[in-house]
């Protein structure tokens, strides 16, 4: 088992108010449980399980509508940002399984095949993160309509089965 806690941080005078902000790629806690289980018969079990906090992102506090001149041409949606790394994105979270079975070749190498899943757990865990403005009409005469951000995650694959065939030399 391996577990991490770190903080690393961040100040300039002309970035966020020179108030101090997560670096990039800062993690607040990092877990990696790995089990191995040697069966009989050269066959091997092994399980690992990983979870870590997620990363800093810069996320607009609201939108700004630039209108132009032109009748043809869409209003421009700009995304306002206040403060640097205001969000972190969700944790992320998996659970791999795989089953070995080493054996001997004719000519007396040492070959193997396993099986498994990788984040058995299916857990989808974002690829990427979107920030997609909407527009919501506020029907009150006094107050301007609002533009907020959504947050879309993308992600590629529940689990993942797989086989693997190796053979040392």
């Amino acid at each position: 088992m391996r577990m991490t806690l770190s903080k690393s941080q961040r100040q300039f005078a002309n970035i966020n108010n020179q108030a101090w902000y997560d670096t990039q790629y800062q993690r607040n806690i990092i877990n990696n449980l790995i089990v191995n289980h040697e069966l009989p018969r050269r066959r091997h079990l092994s399980a690992t399980l990983i979870w870590s906090s997620g990363i800093p992102i810069t996320y607009p506090e609201g939108f700004s509508i630039a209108h132009s001149d032109n009748f043809f041409t869409a209003p421009l949606i700009i995304p306002v940002y206040i403060n640097k790394h205001n969000a972190r994105t969700p944790n992320y979270f998996r659970v791999d399984f795989q089953y070995r079975k080493e054996y001997e070749t004719r000519n007396g190498k040492i070959g193997s095949i396993a099986v498994g899943v990788y984040n058995a757990s299916g857990r989808q865990n974002p690829l990427t993160l979107d920030i997609r403005p909407e527009y919501q009409p506020i029907v009150d005469d006094q107050k301007p309509s609002v533009i907020k951000g959504k947050l879309t995650k993308t992600t590629l694959f529940n689990f993942i089965p797989f086989i693997s065939i190796g053979r040392k030399f």
